[in-house]
């Protein structure tokens, strides 16, 4: 439990390619299941949904922008089109850096 309170309701810390992808699959399910299957939700419950989701993977996104060494901001270049590949690149395919950075100490799970 403390380990999803800290990967997605936190924003300080860093986490790894492989929590970034353990992590963010969930959050691309329900979100796929929202939008496509469950359509005729309650407007209310729909964007209830949406905002955790939106959140979650904001703290995700920014654990990771931490991870490469960079500020939180840098998360903010996946809102615009075609430039939103770089960052997608760096946290999906690049490692971290070694050894403790100014966010903290590497990810170890």
């Amino acid at each position: 439990m403390e380990r999803l309170k800290h990967v997605y309701l936190l924003w300080n810390g860093r986490v790894s390619r492989k929590t970034y992808w353990i992590f963010s699959a969930p959050i691309v399910a329900l979100f796929l299941l929202v939008e496509f299957i469950f359509t005729n939700l309650n407007e209310y419950i729909y964007y209830a949904i949406l905002v955790l989701v939106i959140y979650t993977s904001l703290m995700i996104n920014l654990k990771r922008a931490h991870d490469r060494n960079r500020t939180g901001f840098f998360s903010l270049l996946l809102l615009v089109p075609l430039v939103s590949l770089w960052p997608l690149v760096e946290f999906g395919f690049l490692a971290g850096t070694d050894g403790t950075n100014k966010y903290g100490d590497p990810d170890v799970w």
